[in-house]
């Protein structure tokens, strides 16, 4: 695991070194600038882009071609951030304040509309068109087109899953996998276009990308229970006081004695809601099982993700992939 953590760290540089380039500040507006790059600065795992360069390699091909779109998709996912936060009306990420807490909400939204014309322009640089080809350049930015839409759609389904008492598991897993899994499936897609695949292996890496992202957000949804405020970069529990419907809340509300279940009810939604009553609510969805059901879903997905790099030939990069997928489920829990 460790030689992937390093393997990561160095994707990390390069990508930064690419993105920072691309985002040079505006001397002219600079507050554009320094809310656009704000949480780009303040951390974050890079492992779309990773996953990108590593699909890309998985198949035969030169990571280094993949590195300006690697970094389009971490904009790209950086513009999703702000506009999550201001819909959530989230204060903190990455352990920091959000962009739309110190700008106001005008200029975060602007900042965002701005993170998303660079992620064409990374693409459709006029050396990157040179170097992939006109034909795939223009395929990876529909390939992206296509991927903000179902992000888009993710994303008004995960608020009105919220409102809705009786959210089922299938709504959840269809909202996951548009608004987060989709990401990790189109930056494997990506990698695999660019590292000129064969159809099988383009599948193979697509469903390994949705499966991995499912495991993922999931594995995110019980962090944001059972870790901590350091760990997370925001106060724990936030997820219930948005009133989000997570695999863990639909399960609890489903299978919990009436008296357990009120205790979760209580604060579902509430932003005003005590520590204390979110306390007792984290801990009678981890006593009835809750927490373990989601950890299992995510497992299954794991395996999911990592059966189906069988039809790519061996190779460090497919093993690496493996790692990640391990990554995304062991970290914290």
């Amino acid at each position: 695991m460790s030689r992937l953590l390093d393997e990561i760290r160095l994707c990390c540089e390069e990508v930064d070194r690419f993105i920072f380039k691309l985002l040079e500040p505006d001397k002219d507006v600079p507050i554009l600038y320094e809310s656009s790059i704000h949480l780009l600065k303040a951390g974050g795992k890079r492992v779309r882009p990773f996953l990108a360069m590593k699909s890309c390699e998985a198949v035969g091909g030169d990571p280094s071609v993949s590195i300006p779109i690697a970094s389009a998709i971490e904009i790209l996912h950086t513009f999703t951030l702000i506009h999550d936060d201001i819909m959530d009306e989230s204060n903190l990420r990455r352990g920091v304040p959000t962009v739309h807490t110190v700008w106001g909400v005008p200029q975060a939204i602007t900042s965002g509309d701005y993170l998303f014309a660079k992620v064409f322009q990374a693409v459709c640089r006029p050396e990157v068109v040179e170097r992939i080809g006109y034909d795939r350049a223009v395929r990876i930015v529909d390939m992206i087109a296509e991927a903000m839409i179902d992000i888009a759609k993710g994303q008004t389904l995960d608020l009105i899953l919220q409102s809705k008492i009786d959210a089922s598991e299938g709504e959840y897993l269809e909202m996951i996998k548009l608004k987060t899994a989709r990401l990790f499936q189109v930056s494997a897609e990506i990698g695999a276009v660019l590292g000129e695949c064969s159809r099988e292996e383009f599948e193979a890496l697509s469903n390994y990308g949705l499966k991995a992202g499912l495991a993922f957000q999931i594995v995110d949804d019980i962090l944001g229970l059972v870790s901590n405020e350091e760990e997370l970069g925001k106060p724990v529990g936030s997820d219930l006081r948005e009133g989000k419907k997570t695999i863990i809340v639909i399960y609890g509300l489903r299978r919990l004695p009436t008296r357990s279940k009120s205790l979760v009810t209580r604060v579902l939604g509430r932003r005003d809601a005590s520590d204390e009553d979110i306390k007792k609510a984290i801990d009678v969805l981890t006593r009835y099982g809750c927490v373990d059901y989601a950890k299992n879903m995510a497992l299954r997905f794991r395996d999911e993700a990592i059966a189906s790099l069988s039809k790519l030939k061996p190779s460090r990069s497919r093993e690496s992939l493996e790692e990640l997928a391990r990554l995304f489920v062991d970290r914290k829990l």
